[in-house]
């Protein structure tokens, strides 16, 4: 979970004093005190040496080395003073629920708050842990008493509400998440940050309650329509174009950060690669960029070609695509309107890269692209793999979606099998050059699995 507060004292966090000789011991071995540091002797290093490995530890989880940065916090509990050695046991926690160490994680939490118990971010911690793995009404406890030490940590209502809402009273989550929010956010808002929050963390249940419930005040709301599609177990053919256009007209400012960044997104360096190896017809090319976004792809494939046109629905990311000077035109428009608003066979090389994941069926994409291609032309996209989608992203999907060839998962995105793919290539006179498994990008530090695809495009006769 992303909102985790990482702590970090100067000094000791609070002096407490000595366990008692039958108290669990505080250094966590789960032995009571007088069998374990009661008879030993701490010699602890100077301050500045495990300061020194605690920040070497925070660098660490800050760069998402969570083996090297747990084993600092080890370290650093070893050397310091039980009672100054609370926010590494925290941090610790931290490092090894990114691990997928649930049992060790709350326990280091758990003795966070056994050092020092008047830290509210200490039981705020525990509490999003609890919450993460399942223990709402533990949960709650923690943040409560996070919130009675410190009023004012306005995350700690967000994360109660989230709690609360997973635990079923939804009332109850929606009034702790206005007391931590902006003044005048609207019940609507407040359910749908509930259910975002909820859906990330796997809470499927109690996300499409949030989000049927945002129906109930909004009909119209395009994003609650499409999250109780995703969860619900609907799997129309693709996702509402509007929907599409606010979403990327949302997100056009910080896409490029975040996708590249923070999710590592890997595809249109590969992408445009693999076109240049799959052989037909070679550069410079004339290229159409369906959902060009911002011009990722379209600033690998620059350097190929004669001419690039790109084409999305989103006004906002066409400003930011235009920005970099390298394509020839632009078209707002749907992927099928933009490929059948160009004459037959414009185009030696068309792209479609992390477009799909907003379309199910791609049978009228395929056809149209098929139409647009000069013979040796190449038409090359990218989707997600359903058969790598995980068990909790599809849970929801309808019996026989996936033999459809496409699943609408809990994400939100479309992911597509490979024998649908084979299947259109095919149907639509396709020869597949390059048909490949890579992972694309990163979601809460987990790999996301696609295919990369080259498909080519011979003369009609040929194909028949």
């Amino acid at each position: 979970m992303s909102d985790s507060v990482r702590l970090r004292t100067e000094g000791p966090a609070v002096v407490q004093q000595t366990p008692g000789r039958n108290s669990p011991c505080p250094c966590g071995s789960g032995r009571k005190y007088k069998h374990c540091c009661a008879n030993r002797t701490r010699t602890p290093a100077p301050g500045a040496a495990f300061d020194a490995r605690a920040r070497l530890g925070d660098a660490l989880l800050a760069q998402g080395d969570f083996q090297a940065a747990a084993a600092c916090y080890r370290e650093v509990i070893a050397m310091r003073p039980i009672a100054a050695a609370g926010a590494d046991h925290a941090n610790l926690g931290i490092a090894l629920r990114e691990l997928d160490d649930r049992d060790g994680s709350l326990a280091a939490f758990e003795r966070a708050v056994a050092i020092d118990p008047h830290s509210a971010r200490a039981h705020f911690n525990l509490g999003s842990a609890r919450l993460e793995f399942g223990r709402f009404g533990e949960a709650v406890a923690s943040l409560r008493e996070a919130l009675r030490l410190n009023p004012t940590l306005a995350l700690a209502h967000t994360v109660c509400g989230m709690a609360l809402a997973a635990g079923g009273d939804r009332e109850s989550g929606v009034a702790s998440l206005r007391r931590g929010a902006v003044p005048g956010t609207s019940d609507v808002q407040l359910l749908a940050i509930l259910g975002a929050k909820l859906r990330s963390l796997g809470l499927h249940d109690a996300a499409l309650d949030s989000y049927r419930r945002v129906l109930e005040l909004e009909p119209d709301n395009l994003a609650a329509r499409h999250f109780v599609d995703a969860l619900g177990g609907s799997t129309p053919d693709h996702v509402a174009e509007q929907y599409v256009r606010q979403l990327s007209d949302a997100h056009a400012e910080t896409f490029d950060r975040n996708l590249v960044t923070e999710l590592r997104y890997a595809v249109p360096r590969e992408l445009v690669g693999d076109l240049t190896a799959a052989g037909g017809t070679g550069p410079p090319w004339d290229i159409l960029d369906l959902g060009c976004g911002t011009g990722l792809v379209g600033a690998e494939l620059a350097p190929h070609a004669r001419s690039l046109v790109g084409a999305d629905l989103s006004p906002k990311m066409i400003e930011r695509a235009r920005a970099r000077n390298c394509y020839t035109r632009f078209e707002c428009a749907d992927l099928v309107t933009a490929l059948h608003g160009n004459p037959p066979q414009a185009f030696d090389v068309i792209t479609a890269a992390d477009v799909f994941v907003y379309v199910g069926r791609l049978d009228a994409v395929v056809s149209a692209a098929r139409r647009a291609l000069r013979t040796q032309g190449l038409f090359a996209f990218s989707t997600e793999a359903a058969e790598d989608a995980s068990t909790a992203a599809r849970a929801a999907a309808p019996r026989g979606a996936a033999a459809a060839g496409y699943v609408l998962c809990t994400s939100g995105r479309y992911a597509h099998t490979e024998s649908y793919l084979r299947e259109l290539a095919a149907r639509n006179h396709f020869e597949i050059a390059l048909l490949r498994k890579m992972r694309i990008r990163f979601e809460h530090r987990r790999p996301i699995m696609g295919w990369l695809a080259v498909w080519r495009a011979p003369a009609l006769s040929q194909a028949l």
